[in-house]
């Protein structure tokens, strides 16, 4: 993966990243802090890009868990603790992908 981005909508307006880099490095993986204090409410979206090059590999590369597979995963921490929220995860579905 060559760039990830993280990106914070609420409605129809776009608001400030959460988090962009632009040369990930698996070896070098840390955590972001921000300068100022952000909200998120019920009902924002959260998405996650991840740009990848993979012009010089002669196969496809597939996703997946393993350090052989492309992964693209965020981890975010918030405060104060909200009950009932434990893990939110998605995915792309099988139909997603072969588009």
């Amino acid at each position: 993966m060559e760039k990830i981005l993280v990106r914070h909508f609420r409605g129809r307006t776009e608001l400030p990243y959460l988090a962009e880099e632009n040369n990930y490095d698996f070896n070098f993986q840390d955590f972001q802090r921000f300068d100022e204090k952000r909200v998120i409410l019920p009902g924002d979206q959260i998405t996650v890009e991840c740009t990848y090059n993979t012009e010089s590999l002669e196969r496809p590369m597939f996703g997946g868990l393993s350090t052989k597979e492309e992964m693209c995963m965020v981890f975010l921490v918030y405060y104060p603790r909200m009950k009932g929220v434990r893990t939110c995860l998605s995915g792309l579905t099988p139909q997603t992908v072969m588009k």
